[in-house]
């Protein structure tokens, strides 16, 4: 697929000295998963969801007081209802 057709849709900006680098990563991305449809997984059962694999330790929590909602929103400093406030941080 075309470079430039790619960036637009994920709306990036290259500069055409960029677009070589980019292409050779995506080709190297490309040959990576050439390579690992050619392994083989037909004795294996799909993994759906990891945490209810069996090797999958889950700790109880100690403190389960500590997470309820009062006591994290007690310590913050600036909340709306149930919800912590923060600056907003992303940038058009």
């Amino acid at each position: 697929m075309e470079v430039r057709k790619i960036a637009q849709i994920a709306r990036i900006h290259l500069e055409e000295d960029q677009i070589p680098v980019v292409e050779k990563k995506l080709n190297d991305v490309y040959k990576w998963l050439e390579e690992i449809k050619k392994i083989d997984v037909s004795g294996l059962e799909p993994l759906y969801n990891v945490h209810k694999h069996p090797s999958t330790a889950v700790r109880e929590v100690e403190n389960p007081e500590f997470y309820s909602p009062s006591v994290v929103l007690a310590n913050t400093p600036v909340k709306a209802d149930d919800f912590i406030l923060v600056p907003k941080v992303v940038e058009r």
